[in-house]
């Protein structure tokens, strides 16, 4: 439990998501697990196919050379799973012979066996984290046995440390409550002309309510402003 403690301590003063994931290998090595992949569906990233490994370049350049990512069954129930699952490349029970094909080669890159961590938070997009091991299935079964709940809370949290330093802050109400009146109505489809005349205003006021919108927002557009706004919160739907 120190350990557990002193790793979350660590993991809460990363500064970025490299940080993080350097933090999160050092620590499942000491449970028994060589390496790791990481997936969030929330976060864009222009890495391979993982947010962040350490898989192995041997393994990366086969995965893609062979496109493995459309068949990978893993990924297919990491998406779908909202336990954790332990997964082995001696277990070909409902798999394609491309797919046994795959976890073999995988097998030959030290990722014989692995752990996959869920997390599928209602109304947000899933992700997951899968910790692998080269180790014989007698040993990783003992590790799984002895640190899966750990390796449970260790993914979760870094999870959520993750998606703090990666996903784009909430946008603060920068508007006012005349320049959210506004956005209402530009929402509705309403020209210049209509919202002068439902808010009584003039026409050159809603024109400078505009530009004083695109300023705060950093947009160009009114469709623009309008998706921003119904993105994050300021105007419903």
């Amino acid at each position: 439990m120190k350990k557990l403690d002193h790793f979350l301590g660590e993991i809460a003063e990363a500064k970025t998501p490299d940080d993080l994931a350097l933090l999160f290998a050092k620590q499942i090595q000491s449970l028994g697990f060589a390496t790791f992949a990481y997936f969030n569906f929330a976060v864009p990233e222009n890495d391979w196919v993982a947010h962040r490994h350490n898989y192995g370049l041997k393994w990366q350049d086969r995965y893609l050379d062979e496109n493995y990512g459309d068949i990978d069954p893993v990924f297919q129930h990491g998406m779908r799973a909202r336990l954790p699952f332990a997964w082995g490349s001696q277990d070909a029970s409902g798999l394609t012979a491309r797919q046994v094909q795959m976890m073999h080669e995988a097998r030959d890159c030290g990722l014989g066996n692995g752990f996959t961590v869920p997390n599928k938070t209602i109304g947000l997009k899933p992700s997951f984290i899968s910790v692998a091991s080269d180790e014989t299935d007698a040993s990783f079964q003992s590790a799984i046995r002895h640190n899966a709940s750990e390796l449970h809370i260790l993914s979760l949290h870094f999870d959520a440390h993750f998606a703090e330093l990666s996903l784009p802050q909430p946008l603060m109400c920068v508007l006012t409550p005349r320049e959210l009146e506004v956005m209402k109505w530009a929402k509705d489809g309403k020209t210049n002309g209509e919202i002068s005349d439902i808010l009584h205003i003039s026409g050159k006021t809603v024109e400078n309510h505009f530009t004083n919108i695109y300023n705060k927002l950093g947009v160009y557009s009114r469709t623009h402003a309008v998706v921003k706004c119904l993105t994050e919160g300021l105007i419903t739907p």
